[in-house]
């Protein structure tokens, strides 16, 4: 990418020859969302420069730092990695382009200390589901709730089983007082907890860390089912 990045300076991003240059890499980002479930992929360099679009959404580029998609979760993931260097998972929220809503997790990519820029991750609702709508063994009352961490903010990533109208892309305090047991989970990478939840009823709850993407997967059921 290092050399992309020079060849883009010297000939501008919006040429052939840099499209020819940068294409050698689509199959293999192909390959990367077949097996993970991606719905895009998007390569963007430190000026905020869209560089590709594994499922491009429109004619020509856009500059996430200074365009129409500035304001986005996208664009705002964006801006956010390449300005903190840290990876950063966006609320799944609706998005041009989609059918369903969307989340976005961005990674610098970083060689000799040097930012070469970010790839983005777009997980639609299909993928997401996969991990939270798996309720085998949980019974009438289990569910699986994900949540990110961006700075001080707990984001809750989906819709809950007991749940699925409830404002999932709202973000809270981790400090919060009605963030009790979420503010716990995103200070640890693994426990447990007893008590109540967002609905006021006493739970029981066990939860993991996913460290390459910046989640917390939560399994909780009611206490009363348990006992």
């Amino acid at each position: 990418m290092h050399k992309r990045r020079e060849l883009r300076q010297q000939i501008g991003a919006d040429t052939a020859e840099f499209d020819a240059e940068i294409e050698d890499i689509r199959d293999l980002l192909k390959i990367t969302a077949e097996m993970y479930g991606y719905d895009n992929i998007y390569l963007v360099s430190p000026e905020g420069d869209e560089l590709l679009a594994l499922h491009p959404r429109r004619k020509g580029r856009t500059n996430y730092r200074t365009g129409p998609e500035a304001d986005t979760e996208l664009g705002r993931s964006i801006v956010q990695a390449l300005d903190s260097q840290e990876t950063i998972l966006s609320a799944s929220v609706p998005f041009v382009g989609a059918d369903d809503p969307a989340a976005f997790l961005t990674k610098c990519i970083v060689q000799e200390d040097v930012t070469l820029g970010v790839i983005v991750f777009q997980l639609g609702q299909t993928a997401i589901e996969k991990i939270v709508a798996n309720y085998a063994g949980l019974g009438e009352t289990g569910e699986i709730q994900l949540v990110g961490r961006v700075g001080d903010e707990i984001r809750l990533m989906m819709p809950t089983r007991l749940d699925p109208s409830g404002n999932f892309s709202q973000n809270l305090k981790v400090n919060s007082p009605g963030a009790r047991r979420l503010g716990k989970v995103v200070t640890e990478a693994d426990g447990t907890d007893s008590g109540t939840d967002y609905r006021g009823i006493p739970t029981l709850a066990v939860w993991r860390q996913i460290p390459s993407f910046g989640w917390w997967v939560i399994v909780k059921i009611d206490s009363e089912e348990v006992y």
